[in-house]
């Protein structure tokens, strides 16, 4: 078996990164994604990086990671709607993240599609979602992080709030967009309707950084950041001779007895200090215990820090870098990153699926060049 999506047909109207993420998971499992650029193209073909670092519409590596075993098409929409709904009637979900009432100012809202289509799911993707007073306001991923809580909960207390790395909030968008296309497909089989689902980034965003509001429901407070300092000796980041290591202590054990083990397994003393067995006495001597540990960290490599507290069953882990990323043991023990050939940028490794199927495991193919179905897939709705 093969393709658990693959008698799905998908109509992407969608730019960037939320939307064309919630297509391609689909696409990946075997859904037939049809994806609408503008004629000039996705807005993310102009964002790098490019191979040689030269710019290349067909060669953006954020629109090749996202846009893998999908066809384009190209159409002007405010020009072509008719055409568009045409192509509604024979698809099973719509994919789109264009600003609210964009699409049904042109005749291609949830309404025009589901008269031409009763079936068909359509997921809107957006900052705010389709109502309520910030739905036409402009947000980025930092703007979503900001207003969901999650912004103000990460760094040092001393300091300002950081953001994560990336767009997480657009991603999380895309995952929510597939979930829940396939949660009203299955309410389909018994309704035989379609629905509109209104996929919103802050409140996906709020959703995952929940704790942040029970802490004043609850008891009334507003959680502060915490940075490392808010946790037991000896949580953080702490350089080492090829990068950084990450070491996390867990209260819930005797931790510290599996710490200090380690330590005498590598040849470092000190750390048998009875004034150290209490988080108290810990904490009073944070300057002495920071000295003997880096005194070891500094002779060390990540990796080697890695294995050393895994064996003694402290959660530390290592800050991966890319590179270490596509030659990790466990990547490759299960096939994570996937080798896709494209004709501008040659074969290169991809992240692959988020997860993993026993018996329908996800397929990718390489993304589309622009236009490049316009033939075989537009001749019959002109």
């Amino acid at each position: 078996m093969s393709g658990a999506l693959k008698q799905l047909k998908v109509l992407e109207i969608a730019e960037g990164i939320s939307g064309p993420y919630c297509g391609k998971l689909m696409a990946g499992l075997g859904a037939d994604v049809i994806k609408i650029e503008p004629p000039q193209g996705d807005a993310s073909r102009q964002i790098g990086p490019f191979p040689n670092d030269t710019p290349d519409p067909e060669a953006s590596g954020l629109f090749l990671y996202l846009n893998t075993g999908k066809r384009s098409v190209t159409l002007d929409l405010e020009q072509e709607s008719e055409t568009v709904l045409r192509m509604v009637r024979d698809v099973d979900i719509v994919i789109e993240n264009h600003p609210p009432g964009k699409l049904a100012s042109l005749g291609l809202g949830y309404e025009d599609m589901a008269r031409v289509n009763p079936g068909v799911v359509v997921v809107s993707i957006t900052p705010f979602g389709q109502y309520g007073p910030y739905r036409d306001f402009e947000a980025s991923d930092i703007v979503v992080h900001a207003l969901s809580g999650e912004l103000y909960l990460a760094g040092r207390p001393e300091r300002e709030p950081l953001k994560k790395g990336g767009n997480l909030s657009e991603y999380h968008g895309g995952l929510n967009g597939h979930l829940s296309v396939m949660a009203a497909l299955f309410a389909r089989q018994t309704s035989g309707r379609g629905q509109h689902i209104d996929v919103s980034l802050l409140e996906g965003a709020t959703a995952v950084i929940g704790m942040a509001v029970k802490g004043w429901v609850y008891m009334g407070q507003v959680d502060a950041r915490r940075g490392a300092e808010g946790h037991p000796w000896p949580n953080g980041i702490w350089p080492v001779r090829d990068g950084y290591i990450l070491a996390y202590s867990r209260p819930a054990v005797d931790w510290w007895t599996m710490f200090v083990n380690m330590m005498d397994e590598v040849g470092v003393t000190g750390f048998d200090d009875p004034t150290f067995k209490t988080a108290r006495g810990r904490a009073e001597s944070v300057e002495v215990l920071d000295g003997l540990f880096q005194s070891w960290l500094s002779g060390c490599e990540k990796e080697e820090v890695y294995h050393h507290a895994q064996k003694h069953g402290l959660p530390f882990g290592y800050v991966a870098t890319a590179p270490d990323m596509l030659v990790s043991p466990q990547m490759k023990a299960r096939d994570f990153f996937v080798s896709i050939d494209h004709p501008n940028t040659g074969q290169l490794p991809y992240p692959g699926a988020p997860y993993v199927l026993s018996q329908t495991p996800f397929e990718f193919s390489r993304a589309p060049l622009l236009g490049e179905h316009n033939d075989e897939t537009l001749g019959e709705y002109r």
